[in-house]
């Protein structure tokens, strides 16, 4: 899951409330070139968003390529947002996305490799194209801070050059709430991400596993 916050275009000066969303992926086989869906979204899916899930997709794309032997060279992405808040924008749900993509890629394609990003933990930071995590604005990552904090959820992940202004954050709403643990985890870039055992889950499936899903799809 990942916080996402209000923009209030009407006036700017009301309070932005900050939300936790959901999201779901399902990646299939594209005969022509990618395609995105999501849902819900408007017409034509904003531009900083569509380029954070083109660099996601590329990152992931090459990390499974290990695993599969021939991976297929365009897929069809459906993203569904659970909550459905509203029309989303911005590219801050790049640390989940990349996760869930390489979680279905491998899923689709039937991997000797499970690949999971565990339960608990929210997510909020976009990658740029060399793979490096980019800092969130010290008003969003403080709201961002404040919505996981109250939501209960185990631990935060959150691109490493806003570690220092969250820990402050969670700092001062520990004063109030000190029975309150929450766990932030400053991520460097896409290889640090994948490579954290509190974060992702990787083992390697069963033959049985595997027998099942191929007979299901085929």
């Amino acid at each position: 899951m990942f916080p996402v916050s209000e923009i209030k275009h009407d006036n700017p000066e009301l309070p932005r409330f900050t939300y936790l969303e959901k999201i779901n992926v399902i990646i299939s086989e594209s005969s022509i070139a990618n395609d995105f869906v999501i849902i819900p979204s408007g017409k034509d899916i904003e531009e900083s968003i569509e380029d954070q899930i083109k660099i996601s997709l590329d990152y992931a794309v090459s990390f499974v390529k290990k695993y599969i032997r021939k991976l297929n060279k365009h897929h069809k992405v459906i993203i569904n947002f659970e909550r459905r808040y509203g029309h989303y924008v911005g590219d801050s749900l790049g640390l989940i996305l990349t996760l869930k993509f390489i979680e279905e890629l491998l899923n689709y394609d039937n991997s000797v490799v499970q690949f999971r990003a565990l339960p608990g933990t929210a997510y909020s930071g976009r990658f740029e194209i060399d793979g490096k995590t980019k800092s969130l604005s010290e008003e969003s990552v403080i709201k961002k801070t404040e919505a996981v904090f109250f939501s209960g959820v185990a631990a935060f992940a959150l691109p490493i050059e806003n570690l220092e202004t969250t820990q402050l954050k969670l700092s001062e709403l520990k004063k109030k709430y000190p029975g309150r643990d929450l766990k932030l985890i400053g991520v460097e870039d896409i290889e640090d991400l994948i490579a954290r055992r509190n974060l992702v889950a990787i083992k390697k499936r069963s033959i049985k596993e595997r027998s099942v899903k191929f007979a299901k799809k085929n």
